[in-house]
C-alpha cells in the first residue's frame, strides 16, 4: 500500500507484488476559509532548499515592487537562520518567518490567507497542501511527487517545474491580477478534497481494499 500514484509506479518497477494506492485523508472544515480580501501568501512545513524556500524568496523579490501590499509568511522550522540572512541580503520587506504553529493557530492564519505557496523540489503529497485545499485555500506548487494527484493545474491551482522562478512569478502575478480566477480555484480545490481526500472516502477505500485482498 502506498500513498500516491508516483510511488505506485516506482514500486511496480521493482516488485511483482500487487501495489495499491490509498491516499491520506484530512479533516474538512464546515465551510471555506478563503478570504478574497486577504493579501498574505503562506508556506507551511520545513524551511530549506529542498522545499524551495530560496526560490520563494526570489519570487517575493520580484513581486515586491508590483504588489507592495502582499506579504509572504513561512511557517515551520529548518534553515531559519540561513533564510533570515537571505531575506536581509535581498532587502525583502514582504517576507517574514512565522515559526512553528499548532493546528488551532493554523486555522486562524488561514482565515487571512490568499494562497499557499510550496515550491518544493522533492515531495510525496504534503499534508499542508491537502489541509489548505480542504480549507478552500488554492495552491501554487511544483509538479513533483504526488502533488498532481491533488493540485490539478489550471483547474484548482497552479503547478510549475521546480526551480522555475520566472514561471512561478508569472503565474503568481496572474493570480494576484485575477481575483475571480483565484476564487474559482478556491472553490474547486475544496471540492477536490471533499470528493477524493475526505475521511469518509478514506474509510471506504480501506474497506474495499480489505474486501478485494481476500481474492489475491
Amino acid at each position: 500500500m502506498v500513498l500516491g500514484e508516483n510511488w505506485a509506479e516506482f514500486y511496480r518497477t521493482i516488485t511483482k507484488t500487487n501495489v495499491s494506492v490509498i491516499q491520506n485523508a484530512v479533516r474538512i472544515p464546515e465551510k471555506s476559509l478563503f478570504n478574497q480580501d486577504a493579501r498574505t501568501i503562506v508556506t507551511f512545513g520545513r524551511i530549506g532548499e529542498r522545499k524551495g524556500s530560496y526560490d520563494l524568496l526570489q519570487v517575493a523579490e520580484r513581486i515586491q515592487p508590483m504588489f507592495p501590499d502582499v506579504r509572504f509568511v513561512l511557517y515551520g522550522d529548518g534553515e531559519t537562520e540561513k533564510v533570515t540572512a537571505t531575506i536581509q541580503k535581498l532587502g525583502l520587506k514582504n517576507v517574514t518567518l512565522g515559526g512553528w504553529i499548532s493546528k488551532k493557530e493554523q486555522e486562524a492564519i488561514l482565515k487571512n490567507t490568499l494562497l499557499h505557496f510550496l515550491p518544493s523540489y522533492h515531495e510525496g503529497l504534503p499534508m499542508a497542501i491537502l489541509e489548505t485545499m480542504a480549507s478552500g485555500i488554492p495552491n501554487l506548487s511544483t509538479n513533483v511527487g504526488d502533488i498532481r494527484d491533488a493540485v490539478i493545474h489550471g483547474e484548482n491551482g497552479i503547478l510549475t517545474a521546480p526551480g522555475d522562478v520566472h514561471e512561478m512569478t508569472k503565474q503568481l502575478t496572474k493570480l494576484l491580477n485575477e481575483p475571480l480566477l483565484l476564487e474559482k480555484y478556491a472553490v474547486c480545490a475544496r471540492e477536490k478534497i471533499i470528493r477524493d481526500f475526505s475521511i469518509e472516502n478514506y474509510h471506504t477505500n480501506w474497506s474495499a481494499f480489505y474486501s478485494s485482498s481476500r481474492t489475491w
